[in-house]
């Protein structure tokens, strides 16, 4: 396993930046975690939402999967998070150095990040794969229709309507479908422009596989493998003129996270590193030629 403070691998990923025809990148929820986004950051929590920490929670994390609250509490986490993340949270250093070091090259990225901080911090939207979709999109729970609304008049309307002593949306205020006034959830993967996105990702993809390229991996654990780590892995195996680049570490406040270790099939076409992804896209910044 190789660390990114050394120079010599730093230099062998940037040599082979340049020298690729292509270049690939995934992005996790770690490569957010070290712009700022951090879903285990518990004082960000606590600022957030006090109500829940009185209720014995510590960190967004813990609400993968959540579902024992009512309709406006649902409301009243979920607006609070985008409104923060997706449409608060400035563009970040990480990503944006991220972007000069590619800008100029033939590259396409997938993320299974939400937050739009791909697009946000410079990426070409026809670019970026956002296989998991993102916030701006709100849908009909019971499908009524294919239609999909934009979601910040909906939490705009319920950040208002939020009382902070029970941290609760109030029922008038609740995102209810237009067309036939069932619940609402986020639109992730069922907006009207998602096959377009997964269509030119695929097309890409496939015209890949004679060309010098280089795959960089950043933050990607195993809450969702099969966006992302597993199909990089099977795409690195198959490939003859590739160098595979895994960044990841573990989260502060969680144990068992990161993951950077490679399988044995592929460690020679391979780099392992257990580390910052904003550090290491920092030191890689400087050592690409444009």
């Amino acid at each position: 396993m190789s660390e990114y403070s050394g120079d010599r691998v730093i230099e062998t990923i940037a040599d082979s930046i340049q020298n690729s025809e292509r270049i690939l990148i995934g992005g996790g929820a770690g490569l957010s975690a070290s712009a700022g986004i951090n879903y285990t950051d518990t004082s960000l929590f606590s600022r957030l939402f006090p109500k829940w920490v009185e209720k014995g929670f510590h960190m967004q994390y813990e609400f993968i999967g959540f579902e024992e609250w009512t309709e406006g509490e649902r409301w009243a986490y979920w607006a609070t998070h985008m409104n923060h993340v997706f449409y608060q949270f400035p563009p970040s250093p990480v990503y944006e150095n991220l972007y000069e070091i590619v800008k100029e090259r033939d590259y396409h990225v997938i993320t299974s990040n939400a937050d739009g901080m791909f697009i946000k911090c410079g990426f070409e939207p026809e670019r970026v794969f956002q296989a998991q979709g993102n916030y701006d999109r709100l849908m009909c729970m019971n499908r009524c229709t294919k239609e999909t609304w934009h979601t910040k008049p909906f939490i705009d309307k319920a950040l208002a309507a939020i009382d902070h002593k029970t941290f609760s949306v109030a029922e008038h205020a609740i995102p209810f479908c237009p067309r036939c006034n069932s619940r609402m959830t986020v639109a992730f993967r069922m907006r009207e422009d998602y096959e377009g996105w997964a269509e030119k990702y695929e097309k890409w993809i496939t015209d890949i596989m004679d060309k010098r390229i280089t795959v960089m991996e950043f933050g990607v654990g195993f809450n969702t493998p099969g966006v992302i780590r597993r199909p990089f892995e099977y795409l690195v195996y198959s490939h003859n003129n590739v160098l595979f680049v895994r960044i990841n570490r573990a989260y502060v406040n969680y144990a068992n996270t990161g993951y950077p270790q490679i399988p044995h099939e592929i460690k020679a076409k391979s780099i392992s590193i257990n580390g910052d992804a904003g550090e290491f896209i920092d030191k890689l910044k400087g050592l690409v030629k444009k």
